[in-house]
């Protein structure tokens, strides 16, 4: 038995569960997430005073959905910009995401993939600004993360009712 420091006292403990700092492991997960709460305030306590407000917060989270929304639109960009000219055309991405389906339209596991589609077209369709059914990097955007965008927010809310009208039925 090694004597370690354990929730604050003296504990006689075997040394497999202790480390090299001479804490139990529940105790060394917490030093861990304390530190790491730390990093974390550093990184949004923009006027480094030790206390993260409201609009600090505010502004952090805003960040990171921000990178998220971004990242998230490269990554589907390299696979549905098949032939690689920049834009993505309605054509490029109903085969790249329906391509299987379209063969198949109504497959055995009883998933209506044509209602999926028809949603899809409308939100691209609402998303491509210009009309020409094809999606520059911004229109993609919109249209992977319409509720970014004040010209989506119509089919943000299409989109809530239709949620809402079919959890209340499937619940009711």
């Amino acid at each position: 038995m090694v004597t370690t420091w354990c929730h604050g006292k003296n504990t006689k403990m075997p040394p497999m569960v202790t480390y090299s700092v001479g804490a139990c492991l529940c105790c060394i997960t917490f030093i861990r997430a304390v530190l790491s709460c730390r990093i974390i305030v550093s990184k949004i306590d923009l006027d480094n005073d030790g206390f993260v407000t409201e609009g600090e917060l505010t502004a952090w989270i805003k960040k990171a959905q921000r990178r998220y929304v971004y990242d998230n639109v490269e990554r589907q960009w390299q696979e549905f910009d098949v032939n690689q000219d920049g834009q993505i055309s309605w054509e490029e991405y109903r085969n790249v995401t329906y391509g299987t389906y379209l063969d198949d339209p109504d497959p055995d596991n009883s998933f209506n993939y044509k209602q999926m589609m028809v949603r899809d077209e409308r939100r691209f369709k609402m998303a491509d600004k210009d009309g020409d059914f094809i999606a520059t990097k911004d229109e993609f955007t919109a249209f992977l993360h319409p509720e970014e965008y004040d010209y989506m927010k119509d089919i943000v809310v299409l989109f809530l009712k239709v949620f809402y009208w079919k959890s209340s039925v499937i619940t009711s």
